[in-house]
């Protein structure tokens, strides 16, 4: 702001008005102002122009300059003001560009201080929430919140809110699925809204029900349990401009911290739900098992953890390397993700009882990693309906054998072959991996997974495990049976 001359009583209230109505035009986005000089008489006696020029980086629209001059130098004035708006609007705009990444900076250390605590948190409203206060206080937000898109029930169901200073809580609220946030769920891209009345995809029910005047919102897409889609959102950003490119980079960041504290709550409630099933098990497969868990998720997971330590440390010292190593953690986080809910998979087949024992099989293979091993299924045989003991046995042992063969004999291709008929159902692993005796443990030995393991659990059944080495053209083969007896075909 530069004002020059002598102001009268009342000018200033005037020329404070004018500027504001300015200002409302620079935050609705416009790039272009009234020109000036414009003449206006702020008292008897006295007259005034008032010049003013939006500042510009590109084409974005920074700031405003205003001039107020003594009638009679406002043409030269006006001109100063074209000139210098340029400029000055390079100069703000880096200003703050710098006063940004600052604060990314400072909140990025934040959250990652945070991070385990947060995925560490048993309740997982309380870390939700966690995390919505660090963004809403960093952008001095009116509030957040964070859904899932329910497709069976047709509803954007909130699973964490916070809005400072309502008493209303969105928590468990159901919403529309329409709008911006149900567009980011369904489309996976990050939506900046800076106008929503002008927005297409605005629902006046679904984002304007949440905060009383929707000025500026950012969508991100996030990852909720069980594949379900879901969306993490900020609204009104303090401040006139709204977000920016920047601000979304940073709550797409603390959005995969979200996902992971999702997964984190599903995997425990698994867990706990599978604790009875534990104790069921033979102690060799508990043993298996427990080796599973360490030499994967549990060694990850530690790997993260040190990786956060490293990654607070280089935003101190070289906070331009921190990009690359958080890169590394989310990969390294996706992975022990994945072998958890594999493992979890094998604990609980609950696909059985509706897929049978063949669409089980399959769904399983999907989930394995594709980069490092192929599953070929064959159920073309006859298999007919096989009895849900029978079911679960076969399954565990086929899901124990591709285990065994892609991580302790460096198997790349493994083929099933699932048969039955009125005696029995026969399952055929055939890999292309080391041979059996290069890859059999010693009994007990905690964290690496031995196949005789798996005639333990056979043997209640009557099931027999046959394993033959390569030969003739064929790789290892393991050749599990189990005994059907009177069934229905």
């Amino acid at each position: 702001r530069a004002r020059a001359g002598t102001w009268p009583d009342g000018a200033a209230p005037k020329v404070d008005s004018w500027e504001r109505a300015l200002a409302e035009q620079t935050k609705r986005g416009a790039t272009t102002l009234p020109q000036g000089p414009l003449p206006v008489s702020m008292a008897r006696g006295a007259d005034w122009a008032l010049c003013a020029a939006p500042l510009v980086a590109g084409q974005q629209v920074v700031g405003l300059l205003s001039l107020c001059v003594a009638s009679g130098d406002e043409v030269r004035a006006a001109q100063r003001l074209r000139d210098m708006a340029p400029w000055l609007g390079g100069v703000l705009h880096l200003a703050q560009a710098r006063e940004t990444a600052h604060l990314q900076v400072a909140a990025l250390g934040t959250l990652l201080r945070q991070a385990q605590a947060w995925t560490a948190e048993p309740d997982t409203r309380a870390a939700l929430r966690a995390a919505l206060q660090v963004l809403v206080t960093l952008f001095g937000a009116q509030g957040g919140l964070i859904a899932a898109l329910d497709d069976e029930a047709g509803v954007l169901r909130c699973l964490g809110a916070y809005i400072p200073n309502e008493a209303l809580d969105w928590t468990g609220a159901r919403l529309r699925p329409a709008g911006i946030l149900h567009h980011a769920c369904v489309s996976g891209e990050t939506v900046v809204c800076n106008e929503p009345d002008r927005d297409p995809r605005y629902a006046p029910d679904v984002e304007g029900a949440l905060v009383a005047s929707l000025r500026s919102l950012v969508a991100v897409p996030i990852r909720a349990p069980g594949g379900q889609r879901g969306v993490l959102a900020i609204f009104n950003r303090a401040g006139a401009s709204g977000f920016r490119p920047a601000d979304a980079s940073l709550i797409a960041g603390v959005a995969t911290l979200v996902s992971a504290i999702l997964e984190t709550a599903w995997l425990r409630q698994a867990m706990d739900e599978t604790r009875e099933q534990w104790g069921a098990l033979p102690r060799s497969i508990r043993t298996e098992i427990a080796g599973t868990l360490h030499q994967g998720p549990i060694q990850v997971l530690a790997a993260v953890a040190m990786g956060l330590d490293h990654v607070e440390h280089l935003l101190a010292a070289q906070p331009d390397a921190a990009g690359e190593e958080i890169k590394s953690l989310k990969a390294l986080t996706r992975e022990a993700t994945r072998e958890a809910r594999l493992l979890l998979f094998e604990l609980r087949p609950t696909l059985l009882e509706t897929e049978g024992l063949a669409g089980t099989l399959a769904a399983y293979i999907q989930q394995l990693p594709e980069e490092s091993v192929r599953v070929h299924l064959d159920s073309s045989g006859p298999v007919g309906e096989i009895p849900l003991p029978v079911a679960e046995a076969a399954f565990h042992a086929a899901a124990q054998g591709i285990r065994h063969a892609r991580l302790h004999g460096q198997a790349t291709e493994i083929g099933l072959t699932l048969v039955a008929d009125d005696e029995a159902l026969t399952l055929t692993l055939e890999d292309n991996g080391k041979p059996h005796g290069e890859r059999r443990c010693t009994r007990g030995e905690v964290g690496v997974g031995c196949v005789a393991a798996i005639g333990e659990q056979l043997a209640p059944l009557g099931g027999t495990l046959d394993l033959r080495e390569a030969s003739a053209g064929r790789g290892p083969t393991v050749q599990i049976r189990i005994p059907l007896g009177t069934r229905r075909a």
